[in-house]
């Protein structure tokens, strides 16, 4: 939900939840997901993919969004954590 590329799609169950798959909702998380999407994800993207368990982006904003522009940062290994 925070690359430009693609349309975001949330599940109603990742949402809501699915009770009888004792899978709790996400929506507090996904809110927050969803208002960076609308409010920043905007300008050019520069991608670092500089270690193979850390990737990387920042989107820079652009002028029809004032205040726009992010920085990502993700990993899969918990030492980084």
């Amino acid at each position: 939900m925070l690359r430009t590329e693609g349309i975001p799609c949330i599940f109603y169950g990742d949402y809501y939840g699915i009770e009888h798959d004792s899978i709790n909702p996400k929506k507090e998380f996904l809110d927050l997901l969803l208002h960076l999407r609308k409010n920043y994800v905007y300008g050019l993207k520069r991608d670092y993919f500089d270690d193979p368990n850390i990737v990387g982006w920042t989107l820079e904003g652009d002028i029809t969004h004032p205040n726009s522009g992010l920085a990502v940062i993700m990993t899969d290994n918990a030492r980084w954590l």
